[in-house]
């Protein structure tokens, strides 16, 4: 449902008829129910949101790791190639 932005509890009140004229209990209780309500829709618009962060985090997170990973391994068999190629020479010398 998109953002919203909660009201103040008694601004729904001003459009009532008779403006100088105090808000019933029920009114005020309305008005408060009214807020808390859309709070809440920002709150879980803000869970969704962070999770959404989090998931897109966690994929960038892998990604990053699988590419480390393949270039540790790339770093080990170049490793390996290069030891090889000094013990050749090693035992040419020898």
């Amino acid at each position: 449902m998109g953002t919203l932005t909660p009201v103040r509890p008694f601004a729904i009140l001003a459009s009532t008829p008779n403006e100088n004229k105090q808000p019933t209990g029920d009114e005020r209780m309305d008005a408060l129910r009214m807020n808390l309500e859309l709070m809440g829709y920002r709150i879980e618009d803000s869970r969704r949101e962070f999770r959404e962060e989090i998931a897109a985090s966690r994929e960038e997170f892998r990604e990053r790791n699988d590419l480390l990973m393949k270039a540790i391994s790339d770093l080990l068999v170049a490793t390996g190639a290069i030891a090889t190629r000094v013990e050749r020479i090693e035992r040419k010398i020898a």
